[in-house]
């Protein structure tokens, strides 16, 4: 019997992958790893977050315009895009990451993040570069 083994289970589009935070682990499928970063942490990259999206705030009422000028948007997306990629990298050890980057290639779509313990913007996090 021939075929390709792989310890990522295959995920359809009627099954999102979860992942799940816990207070000392988080579980990414069936996976359990030990979380890394504290609270005290994510909280900071939360108010940094936070601070960005205020700055972009007060750019659009200064300018009086939703559309922000391509300069503008490239560089608060660049920031954002770096406190996402802090956030992951301190959050995730370097097995979970190995396992992220393994089950992106297998999503369409972003994987949710269910936590009551942490209140971070899971939609910033990000794992490139």
């Amino acid at each position: 019997m021939g075929g390709i083994s792989s310890s990522i289970p295959t995920q359809t589009k009627f099954f999102p992958l979860e992942i799940l935070i816990n207070e000392n682990t988080y579980r990414i499928s069936i996976s359990d790893f030990d979380r890394t970063a504290p609270d005290t942490v994510l909280l900071n990259f939360t108010k940094n977050v936070l601070q960005t999206f205020k700055e972009i705030e007060r750019t659009i009422n200064k300018t009086k315009q939703l559309q922000l000028m391509p300069a503008e948007r490239d560089h608060y997306l660049i920031k954002l895009a770096k406190w996402g990629r802090r956030a992951y990298q301190e959050f995730f050890n370097e097995d979970a990451q190995q396992a992220t980057v393994q089950y992106s290639k297998l999503m369409p779509f972003a994987p949710i993040f269910v936590s009551k313990l942490i209140p971070f913007p899971w939609e910033v996090l990000y794992e490139g570069e």
